[in-house]
Parts: C-alpha cells; structure tokens; sequence
C-alpha cells in the first residue's frame, strides 16, 4: 500500500484547500447565522470535485479510488464541517441512483445534479427510527399503476433545499428487510410538504429540517431496483457514508490542532509561551498522532473499498474510521479549547465551533454506540444486522 498521493491528488487537494480559505473562511460565522451559500455549492460542481465516483457519461469525475473524495471532504470540513457535509449530500442520491438505478433513472437525475443544477438529500431517518431502521413508519405502497407515499423523516440534510429526494419506506413490513423499497420523491409533489429548520448546537449553517409524506403518489419509474430491494441499497450505502463522516471527523480535528498549535506559540504567561510547559507539549504530541492514526484507518478504507465494495474487513473498517474519528475530534477539540482557556471558549476564536461541530460526529451516521456494536459483531462472528 502506497501512503503517498499521487500528483494528481496532490493538485485536488490543492485546489479544494485555496477554495476553502479563499471563498468559506471569510464567511463562516455568516453561514452559522443565516445557513451556507449554496451558489458556493455551485461553485464546487464547476471545479469538478463534486461526485467524483460518479462515472464520467453521467457528469461525474469517473474516479475508481474513493480516496479522491476523502482528500475533497477533509479540505471542506477543516473550514467548515457544515457547509461541507451539505454540499457532499447534495449529490448523495446520485450514488443510489448510479449503483441500483436503470439507465433512464440515472440520465434523468443523475445529470442535473452532477451540473449543479438540481440539488439531492438522503432520507433515512425518522423521529422513532434512528438507529433502529427497522422501526421506520413511511410506507411506499403500489396504488393504481404507481405507488403512494406516507409518513416523515427527521433531521435531513437539504430538507427544504433538495430538488431530489432519496427516501426508504415500507411496501410490506411483515417481511422485514425484504419489505423496505427506495424511492425518489422531487420537490414540488404534491403532499410533499417540510418542517422547519432544526436549531442545533454544531452544524449550524446546514439546512437541517423534517420531510412529510401525505399521500404522495410518485409513478413506478421513481423506484429504485425493484420494491423490496431498499434494505439490500442501504446496507450497500452505510460503509462509503461512515467513511464520509471520518473524513469530515478529521477535517475538524486538523482545524482544532492547527488552530491550537499555533496559539500555544504565541500565547505567554510566566514570562514564557505556554507552548514551553510539558502539558501542552505531551498533548500537541497526543492529538497529532490520533489525527494520524484516525487518518490511516480511513484511508485504509479507501483502498479497501476500491478492492470490494462488501468485504467484512471493510464493513469492520468502516465502523472503526467512523467511532475512532469521531471520539479523537471530541478529544481533539475538547483539549484545544482548554489550551486557550477563555479565548477557546469564546467567539473571538474558532475552537468553541469545531467542539461543537464535533459532538455532532459520534451521533450522525450511526452513533459511536452503535459503531462498536457493528464491530463487535462481526469480530464475534455474528450474522445479526445491526445498522
């Protein structure tokens, strides 16, 4: 395994780093009170480091090494964690679509959004069905010669601002996992109606809200795969997405340390810079090598995921990258904010941010509770599907 990027990589990840410092790090604070530019969303399907997976006849960057994505999430969310995980979702169906969908599906909603023209949202999640999936209300029912929606979910990305939406529910509970069906729902339909914008602690500037379904009849050309097969999408989907969130994970740890590191070395007290005392020193030691351990096994995944897409060393990988990323951004954070004492708690600097964008990685994507559990599992040798 090579630990080096290419040249190629290299000029990515330099592209998407002199974005973020030039066009989000002004503006930060603004999309924390008044929600994120999407005209920079924009900006970034231009530059052509949105939905790199995505093959090359359908808008996308053609790219076979998930990497790629790694290097463009970690340069985004080391600004601003927000603005980057909506800016990832608005391209998320896309994956559904491309991976599942038929050739008709993927020219009629793939394109626009690889163009930046139509915007997408994942919806999974409901007010009693978290990490429980199976405890999940919408129903996607056949009705006439299509099929009716009904039901809500909660706390989606792009609620209100999504074109295309991505939703699970159940055609026939009765069957479990066999009786989940994906499908697409657009904005505009009838009985398709959301909620307002959720006020959360971290994450500030994403469109955070709730979808509600009221009799939403959608045509049979709007089902992914066949109905019954939404289960079998997800569980194909859950490994890239926990990947994803280590990536941005990180990205939150790299701003915290950097950002800590350099205030240790101007800030005195005693007569000396505070980055002369053994604490600070043994935990700017401590962060910069969690940082790397957590970035390793990320990258790992990368290279695993180009091999196959569902081995159980990756579906072991994958949980390990996303509850050790998002506990290490917790740590990360935590002790940087006490290394500048007042100034770290308060808005002059940008640490009180990345703490609270942090909590948010060990409960988004499947809690780091639920991570272990996974792991465990399968370290165990069960069979028994947990999400």
């Amino acid at each position: 395994m090579d630990f080096s990027l290419t040249e190629e990589q290299e000029m990515l990840k330099k592209i998407v780093r002199e974005f973020a410092e030039r066009k989000l790090k002004p503006r930060v604070r603004e999309f924390e009170e008044n929600g994120i530019d999407y005209d920079l969303v924009r900006e970034l399907y231009d530059l052509g480091v949105m939905g790199l997976p995505i093959p090359e006849k359908y808008g996308g960057g053609g790219s076979d090494n998930y990497l790629d994505s790694i290097i463009v999430m970690e340069e985004l969310a080391r600004i601003d964690p927000a603005f980057c995980m909506a800016a990832n979702d608005t391209w998320a169906p896309a994956v559904v679509i491309n991976a599942f969908g038929r050739v008709s599906q993927k020219k009629k909603w793939i394109i626009p959004m690889m163009k930046g023209e139509k915007f997408g949202s994942f919806a999974t999640t409901e007010p009693g069905a978290g990490s429980d999936s199976f405890s999940m209300k919408t129903t996607i029912k056949p009705d006439g010669d299509g099929f009716v929606v009904n039901g809500s979910k909660a706390w989606i990305t792009n609620a209100k601002i999504a074109d295309i939406y991505c939703v699970w529910g159940y055609t026939d509970k009765s069957k479990r996992s066999r009786g989940i069906t994906t499908a697409i729902l657009e904005k505009g339909m009838d009985g398709l109606s959301f909620g307002k914008k959720e006020e959360l602690c971290g994450f500030r500037g994403s469109y955070t809200g709730a979808l509600y379904f009221d009799d939403v009849h959608i045509p049979k050309k709007n089902i992914i795969g066949r109905p019954g097969d939404g289960f079998m999408h997800l569980m194909g989907l859950l490994d890239s997405g926990r990947i994803a969130m280590a990536a941005i994970a990180n990205g939150i740890s790299q701003a915290a340390f950097e950002t800590a590191r350099d205030y240790v070395k101007e800030r005195e007290q005693f007569g000396r810079p505070i980055a002369n005392f053994q604490w600070i020193r043994m935990t700017l030691a401590d962060m910069w090598t969690k940082l790397q351990a957590s970035k390793l096994i990320s990258y790992k995944c990368a290279y695993l995921a180009e091999e196959n897409q569902m081995s159980n060393e990756l579906i072991q990988l994958a949980s390990s990258a996303k509850y050790y990323a998002s506990e290490v951004a917790m740590w990360i954070t935590t002790n940087a904010v006490q290394m500048a004492g007042s100034m770290g708690y308060s808005k002059e600097m940008m640490l009180e941010k990345y703490f609270r964008d942090a909590k948010f990685m060990s409960i988004g994507e499947g809690t780091t509770q639920i991570q272990k559990l996974i792991l465990a599992s399968r370290l165990l040798g069960s069979k028994k599907v947990i999400l």
